[in-house]
Formats: structure tokens, C-alpha cells, sequence
């Protein structure tokens, strides 16, 4: 955050996406989206006046040197050229309901809430005929209420960082359909967000997926789901429930290992039989 003194006028500016506030976020983000050539100065006024809160009839009064307003362009560039990719903000309302974010990095979240994100943003995704309602499910899905038993909860030997409220299919259903009127730009965010960390997630795990480039199973991104199925089958974590709420990280590392143990297996088999071979 920069001070910034124009004319009488004292204001902070932000200079990252992390030092805006919810509304500026909100009125900002769709932007990222614009091609550069559609960046008039009109938008670029629009953009300045939101980071410096100023509103336009303050706008209206200042007189900028050219030198000022190129100063003013420089630092506010980033809400052309940068993405969200931290978490924007931790809660939004909406309809007199407060949805809280899912932590970076997925930190907070169950494998379930993981694998049902990821099933909706394959159909979000799919470019021959991409489901936009599928948005408002991502977002009901990893943004949730509080849980109602928060501070028993917090005291509990359960207690996992998680304020929000355990996963309902049919909650998030509900929940989806009353945040179709959610703004524009806190969808936006929150998507960019998620894009990024799920990114960042699947690359932590990519040793997963092999090198080969072989196709899905299933495209419509129900092999999430499969996967949770298939380590239930196991054990490991008892059954399909209990795997579903384990953290995410716990079930994919465990699946990760399995991976690495089956492939050293298959290695291991493989010298046999070329030893078998030349004998």
C-alpha cells in the first residue's frame, strides 16, 4: 500500500491484489479477463478511482500532471496483468448468509470437498460444452457457513482448522441456486483462486498420474469421486465416509504412495522377467 497526495487529498493506493478490500476486488477482477487492446482510458479511470476509494465526484476535482497520472497507471497495473491467486478474501456474504473461503493450498478442505470441487470444474472446463452453472457449485462446494457447534468444536479432539460447516450434497445444490446472483467479480476471484491452487495442488502430486498421456477414464471428472471409492475399498481410512472426511492431503499422499509402491512393483517384476529371459 502506497500513500498517495493529490491536491488536497490523501489516499492509499494498493499496489497487490492481497492489500484490496472485498468491494475493490469485486469491481476489479473481471477486468483480468480484458484484452489488452480493450483497455481504454475510461476503464483505466474506473480502475485508479476504485483502488483509491475516491468515488467520482472527488475524481472529477483533481487535476493530475501527466507525470501523476502515469505514476497512478504504473502502480495500479497489476489489476490488468496479475490474476488472484492468493486467497482474496476469507468470507463474502450474500442473501444474509457468510460463506468462508477455503485456506490456500487446500489446507482445510476433506478429500471430499477436494474431489466434488474438481468434478465441477471439469464441467465448468469442457471446452465443447462448458457448464457455467457449474461455477455457483465449485464455489458452494469449497465456500461453506461456519459450523453452528464452531466453539465446541474448536475444544474438541477433533478439531482441524476447519470452521466451515462438514459437506452436504445437498445443501451445496441449495446453495448453488441462491449464488447465481452472486456478483460477478467475487465468482471471479474465487475462481482464479481456485484454478491457481488446484494447479499448485496437482503438480504436488503429479507423480500420480504417470507420464504417459494416456485419457481419463471417465471425462466427466467422476474419476475424483472413483478414487475416494477405490480407498475405501482398502481400508485404510475405514470406509467410503470416513475416507471422505479425511484432509486431502492425507488421502493423496497415501494414494501417492500406493502409486510409487506399484510402479517399484512393477519395475521389480519387470527386471525378473528380463533376468528370467536371459537365463
Amino acid at each position: 500500500m502506497v500513500k498517495i497526495q493529490l491536491n488536497a487529498w490523501e489516499f492509499d493506493l494498493p499496489e497487490t491484489w492481497q492489500e484490496c478490500d472485498l468491494r475493490q476486488i469485486a469491481k476489479l477482477s473481471p477486468i483480468t479477463s480484458w484484452k489488452k487492446e480493450d483497455i481504454t482510458q475510461a476503464v483505466e479511470e474506473y480502475t485508479i478511482c476504485t483502488l483509491l476509494k475516491c468515488g467520482w465526484k472527488i475524481w472529477d476535482e483533481l487535476t493530475l500532471q501527466i507525470e501523476q497520472w502515469n505514476a497512478l497507471k504504473k502502480i495500479a497495473r497489476f489489476a490488468f496483468e496479475t490474476l488472484i491467486v492468493e486467497r482474496p478474501f476469507e468470507y463474502f456474504d450474500h442473501e444474509g448468509e457468510r460463506y468462508y473461503v477455503f485456506s490456500e493450498g487446500f489446507g482445510d478442505s476433506d478429500a471430499v470437498d477436494f474431489a466434488w470441487a474438481n468434478l465441477q470444474y471439469v464441467s465448468f472446463a469442457n471446452p465443447d460444452n462448458p457448464n457455467l452453472d457449474a461455477v455457483n457449485q465449485l464455489i458452494a462446494t469449497l465456500c461453506r457457513p461456519q459450523r453452528r457447534d464452531i466453539e465446541a468444536f474448536k475444544l474438541s479432539k477433533e478439531w482441524d482448522g476447519d470452521t466451515r460447516e462438514l459437506y452436504n450434497a445437498q445443501r451445496v445444490k441449495d446453495r448453488a441456486k441462491k449464488l447465481e446472483s452472486l456478483d460477478l467479480g467475487i465468482k471471479v476471484a474465487l475462481l482464479q483462486y481456485f484454478e491457481n491452487q488446484n494447479r499448485k495442488f496437482l503438480e504436488a502430486y503429479a507423480q500420480m498420474f504417470g507420464e504417459d498421456s494416456q485419457e481419463p477414464r471417465y471425462d466427466n471428472g467422476m474419476g475424483w469421486v472413483t478414487m475416494l471409492m477405490k480407498m475405501a475399498e482398502k481400508g485404510t481410512f475405514g470406509n467410503f465416509d470416513d475416507v471422505c472426511r479425511q484432509n486431502v492431503h492425507l488421502v493423496w499422499a497415501k494414494c501417492l504412495d500406493d502409486t510409487l509402491d506399484a510402479k517399484e512393483e512393477n519395475e521389480r517384476l519387470e527386471r525378473e522377467r528380463w533376468k528370467n529371459e536371459q537365463n
